[in-house]
């Protein structure tokens, strides 16, 4: 299985990546780290206002947000990817309610062996990475 800070490193490196598979764990390591992302945000506006600071603090977090966009739609399409699906599913999360559900019901899904998009993604370690030096 993958881990949390491998997890969120694919996350990044493969923003701009809307080919291939991912993981379950990987979908739900990400989705972790943007939701704790998510309510950094808002507390980090809640001190702003409270604070009365500038609203150039207020922009930059949602600029930050935003771009958060981009790597979060290419994971649900590799997500999507990982059981047969299509990748235009995506546009089913930004319907309100219904988008939610799928959101969880993409997460739920088993992987399914080799498909169209590529062969099954598996982080288990290698023989060769479990081999003691002497």
């Amino acid at each position: 299985m993958i881990s949390f800070i491998k997890a969120v490193r694919n996350f990044y490196v493969k923003a701009f990546n809307f080919k291939g598979r991912a993981t379950r764990a990987e979908y739900w390591w990400a989705y972790l780290y943007m939701l704790l992302f998510v309510v950094a945000y808002y507390v980090l506006i809640f001190i702003v206002v409270e604070n009365s600071m500038s609203d150039s603090y207020i922009m930059i977090a949602t600029l930050l947000l935003i771009l958060h966009l981009i790597p979060i739609i290419s994971l649900y399409v590799r997500r999507l990817h990982d059981f047969g699906a299509s990748g235009a599913g995506v546009l089913i999360c930004f319907i309100p309610v219904i988008g939610t559900f799928f959101q969880l019901m993409i997460g739920l899904r088993n992987s399914v062996d080799d498909n169209k998009y590529g062969p099954k993604v598996s982080y288990e370690p290698k023989k060769e990475d479990n081999e003691v030096i002497q």
